[in-house]
């Protein structure tokens, strides 16, 4: 599952489709030569070509990234102007692949402290979007609001705003974990998990497991917790793990199941989500024998899985039932329950 936002690059403007990534902090495109590691990979977002820009500025710069599902990218910056929500950015620094093996490009929205030139070349950080917007005069904070519930088309990013209308107040400021070197991913603390089935709470082991700081990322579909604490969510829903899918499966009919996960932050935020959200369909080029259950009705993908490399991350499973406020300056994060309703916009300025 990805998010996408339609950007603009070059002059004439060149459309782009991007995949949003809280847990990275560049800005990516494939270039129009660029070769793909993988001669199946069909690319998502479409192609920049600097040649036919007029205001394309090669710089002198390498740019490589790799994300944790071993996909990455590998080429140069460049600069040249964006195109976001109807406003300019002239000469925005971006990373232009020239090799690849993921077909979708990335727009990271992260702290610049994790951008590519950093953790790479030791070379010092550039405004990426959020700072660069800030530069451009179009906003006040490098800040930003996400709502990524994923009914229909629904969901947006309002960059140094809030849309009032989008959540159930309180907005709940939360700080983020002090960056560590080469770690300055966005980070907060999980400090309890429940479960309730039919309204009535139900015990889950491996509380004992947290606090677990978590990265906040967009850019994982699934949400990685505890060992303990997923397999014990498992077992009380009813899933099975399957092995070589390296998740828990249950069937597709539990989405409409009265159960709720409460994830709680820093003891003082708890949000609920519902199992509409918990259970992922898979894709049919998986093999039949992982997309259905043993009595051979549909099976679908658990949204909670045990971390194997360590990372707690809240992914779009426990995201899509959240009002997000990313706010890097003062570096917190506020949160608040989404607001399913037709109610007029009410956008207020960060400040």
């Amino acid at each position: 599952m990805l998010y996408i936002c339609n950007v603009t690059l070059g002059t004439p403007p060149q459309q782009l489709r991007l995949h949003v990534d809280t847990g990275s902090s560049d800005l990516w495109v494939h270039s129009r030569n660029v070769s793909f590691l993988n001669p199946y990979i069909r690319p998502t977002s479409g192609y920049y070509d600097a040649h036919a820009s007029s205001t394309a500025n090669y710089l002198n710069s390498t740019f490589k990234i790799a994300y944790h599902d071993s996909t990455g990218a590998s080429g140069i910056y460049m600069k040249d102007t964006l195109g976001i929500g109807g406003r300019l950015v002239p000469g925005f620094q971006f990373g232009v692949a020239y090799s690849s093996n993921s077909p979708d490009a990335v727009l990271g929205l992260g702290f610049p402290a994790i951008e590519s030139q950093v953790l790479w070349f030791g070379r010092r950080p550039y405004p990426n979007l959020p700072y660069a917007l800030v530069g451009a005069g179009l906003i006040r904070k490098p800040a930003y609001s996400m709502w990524l519930y994923d009914r229909g088309s629904a969901g947006s990013i309002l960059f140094g705003g809030i849309n009032k209308s989008k959540f159930h107040a309180p907005l709940v400021p939360l700080p983020l974990q002090p960056p560590r070197k080469k770690d300055a991913h966005l980070k907060v603390v999980i400090t309890h998990v429940t479960l309730e089935k039919s309204g009535r709470r139900t015990r889950v082991r491996g509380n004992d497991t947290l606090p677990a700081t978590a990265i906040v990322d967009t850019g994982s579909t699934f949400t990685y917790l505890p060992s303990a604490v997923v397999a014990s969510l498992a077992e009380n829903i009813g899933a099975v793990f399957r092995p070589a899918l390296k998740s828990y499966v249950a069937p597709c009919r539990y989405k409409d199941a009265n159960l709720t996960i409460n994830v709680t932050l820093y003891s003082r935020l708890t949000i609920s989500i519902t199992a509409r959200e918990l259970f992922l369909g898979m894709s049919p080029k998986r093999p039949l024998a992982q997309r259905v259950m043993r009595n051979g009705e549909p099976a679908c993908l658990f949204g909670f899985v045990p971390t194997t490399s360590g990372n707690v991350v809240l992914g779009d499973t426990f995201l899509r039932s959240v009002y997000a406020v990313y706010d890097l300056h003062s570096k917190q994060i506020s949160m608040a329950a989404i607001k399913l309703s037709n109610e007029p916009d009410n956008i207020v300025e960060i400040q």
